[in-house]
């Protein structure tokens, strides 16, 4: 008895260990959402500006597909990484905004605990070249304009 309590002390620290690899804790299911649904907000915000003011830059499009790629992870439990392509798709969203002379609106902020929740973020071009490498479909912005589903909402 005593070393079945031993083997599963063990095995709970070395999946305790495993979890907190890179000095990240694992992220709750919860707070992930609310990550990707600020930016489903901001990118719906920056599909209206793009809408209305015709300055295609195609990052309204690489917005859509980033965070189309962070639902997709989302759904299969990897919520760290959903995290940090949503937070790519956030920053591209602004930029459309932007590129539109539009307000954003608080949503582009991102707040202290999802800061901390993205972590050591990679590279835009490691989120990038993931895309490519996960053949994730090119959006333009040219095709998301009569489109009322972006397909970027999540359960």
């Amino acid at each position: 008895m005593n070393n079945f309590k031993t083997s599963v002390i063990f095995i709970l620290l070395a999946f305790f260990s495993l979890s907190m690899a890179n000095g990240q804790q694992p992220v709750a299911k919860d707070k992930a959402k609310n990550v990707l649904l600020k930016t489903n907000r901001l990118i719906g915000h920056a599909h209206m500006s793009v809408k209305r003011g015709k300055v295609y830059t195609g990052n309204l499009g690489k917005a859509v597909r980033h965070e189309r790629y962070a639902k997709s992870l989302y759904e299969k439990g990897n919520y760290l990484r959903s995290i940090q392509h949503s937070r790519r798709a956030r920053l591209l969203a602004l930029e459309a905004i932007k590129a539109n002379k539009v307000k954003p609106t608080s949503d582009a902020n991102f707040t202290p605990e999802e800061t901390e929740l993205i972590g050591s973020a990679p590279t835009d071009k490691e989120l990038e070249d993931e895309l490519t490498t996960e053949k994730v479909a090119e959006v333009k912005d040219e095709d998301l304009i009569n489109s009322n589903n972006l397909n970027i909402n999540v359960q």
